[in-house]
């Protein structure tokens, strides 16, 4: 049991440092690519715009936590409609 714990806390820290590297080279991307300080009150409102629009229309699957989905699929015994709930893939 300590070593799966041990091994988790190890796999959580390594992928959190993985987040922390991705963000400070996103930051650096972003302050190479604006061409003046100021553009940034433009882009990042439009590029939030953009996010929110992708996760309605490209992604509407993609809403809330899930968690309430996942007690209720643990509850359930037939696999396709656990899937439905817990799928990667839309089905609609």
């Amino acid at each position: 049991m300590r070593l799966v714990l041990g091994g988790g806390a190890l796999a959580v820290g390594v992928v959190s440092v993985g987040f922390a590297w991705a963000a400070n080279q996103a930051q650096a991307l972003f302050q190479h690519l604006l061409v003046h300080p100021l553009l940034a009150l433009a882009v990042t409102p439009l590029g939030f715009m953009v996010c929110a629009w992708a996760g309605r229309v490209l992604f509407p699957g993609a809403q809330g936590s899930g968690i309430p989905q996942a007690i209720a699929a643990r509850r359930l015994r037939d696999n396709p409609a656990r899937e439905r709930l817990l799928s990667l893939l839309s089905r609609i």
